[in-house]
């Protein structure tokens, strides 16, 4: 039997850990020892094959209308949602609706050939899944995979159908705000009960989550969350701020920009490595050299002041969110014990001072590097969990012994009732 990994396939980035039953917990590098993999899949526009995680950013540069990223929102969607619309407004590449009778699924073109979304998130895991067993020296079989809090059941199903399609057997769909609380290393008290909030802000979406531990069990008392609200929304703010800036010097070099796909991929790369600025200096370049075809180079500089003051609206509104979500779940402040801070952007300053001033210094936990924390949780439950199939939620035929989806009511072999697996 295989090795069990803990995966956290999140909207931006995809990030793996394998933990043993002895609790030595190892980071899996991905391909280039790098940390963790982008959650995207591009058309290499030369060769025409699909390249996926770090090489396909080098693919999105020259041909960005055929970078598929966001892809974890698609999953089981249909194409008419509005959570679909939303994605069409703001990507490049196309959307198309599932040929079939009925409400359709929503699909991805990249190039001439039309994908499933569980195909792509697939490609993505078993990037994963390659990199992790190269890193390891042994197969790779299992492994327990993070799951949205606010997922239903289509979308969970179709990201354990993509794990399958990697050649990975899931052995527990975990929530990730569960996840993060195990990857702090929170253990649940047998007897009483712990409450945590979890602060997770992502590349593309933020969500914030009170879990209380009862009796040794997990419960998501409370959740809030914007889709929209992340990483990405502070990168796309730095842009506007560059152009707007170009514009003063240059007319009409803006509108040329906007209108260039490689030239804006390019600044919104650089864009996102300046909201990384480190809190000991004082200002970042944006610089792309050669852009609009080689007429003409970016170089910008901005001092930290002036980009906290650009996000802090969007920060302070996940403060917003915070306090929803308290009166949800009804604690108060002071009846939380932690504040995980999860995500990569939950480590810029300005989020730790505007939670310090609400929970106090000494409740804020950022400890465990935010970008593994529930890749680590993942893989605890993993060890725990090693031998067990998550197939037991799905429905079984009693008679075949097929597996069908969570909705479905008869078998397709048999066309009996269904069981519970």
């Amino acid at each position: 039997m295989g090795l069990s990994i803990g995966i956290d396939f999140g909207s931006a980035y995809t990030k793996a850990v394998y933990t043993t039953t002895g609790a030595t917990t190892r980071m899996v590098p991905m391909r280039l020892n790098e940390p963790w993999t982008p959650s995207m899949v591009a058309r290499n526009p030369r060769t025409g094959m699909l390249e996926v995680g770090s090489s396909a950013i080098g693919a999105a540069a020259e041909d960005p209308k055929n970078a598929i990223v966001l892809v974890r929102r698609l999953l089981g969607r249909y194409y008419h949602e509005p959570a679909v619309r939303e994605v069409r407004q703001r990507v490049a590449y196309e959307i198309v609706r599932q040929e079939i009778t009925g409400p359709g699924k929503a699909h991805v073109m990249v190039g001439d050939r039309e994908f499933a979304p569980e195909e792509l998130a697939a490609a993505i895991l078993e990037e994963v899944r390659r990199d992790a067993e190269a890193a390891l020296g042994q197969p790779v079989t299992r492994a327990a995979v993070t799951v949205p809090a606010c997922s239903h059941f289509r979308q969970r199903y179709e990201i354990w159908l993509a794990a399958r399609m990697a050649g990975l057997e899931v052995v527990r769909l975990v929530e990730a705000p569960v996840a993060a609380v195990y990857g702090f290393g929170m253990a649940p008290v047998a007897e009483g009960s712990r409450t945590v909030l979890v602060y997770d802000l992502g590349g593309s979406a933020f969500e914030v989550s009170v879990v209380r531990w009862i009796d040794g069990q997990a419960v998501l008392e409370s959740m809030d969350r914007d889709l929209w609200l992340g990483g990405e929304a502070f990168d796309q703010v730095i842009v506007d701020q560059v152009m707007a800036g170009l514009r003063t010097w240059q007319p009409g070099v803006g509108e040329r920009l906007r209108a260039d796909p490689r030239s804006m991929w390019k600044l919104k790369v650089e864009a996102e490595r300046a909201k990384k600025l480190p809190s000991w200096m004082p200002s970042a370049d944006v610089l792309v050299v050669g852009a609009l075809r080689g007429e003409l180079d970016v170089d910008e500089e901005i001092q930290r002041e002036e980009c906290e003051a650009w996000i802090h609206p969007y920060i302070a509104r996940t403060m917003t969110l915070v306090d929803q979500a308290l009166k949800l779940g009804w604690p108060g402040a002071g009846e939380i014990e932690a504040v995980l801070l999860v995500g990569g952007p939950s480590c810029l300053p300005l989020v730790r001072r505007l939670l310090v001033e609400k929970f106090g210094e000494e409740k804020i936990k950022a400890d465990v590097d935010p970008m593994l924390c529930n890749a680590l949780g993942a893989a605890a439950v993993a060890a725990r969990s090693a031998g067990v199939v998550c197939d037991d939620w799905l429905r079984k035929c009693p008679h075949c012994g097929a597996l069908h989806r969570p909705w479905a009511e008869v078998c397709d072999q048999t066309g009996g009732p269904l069981g519970r697996g």
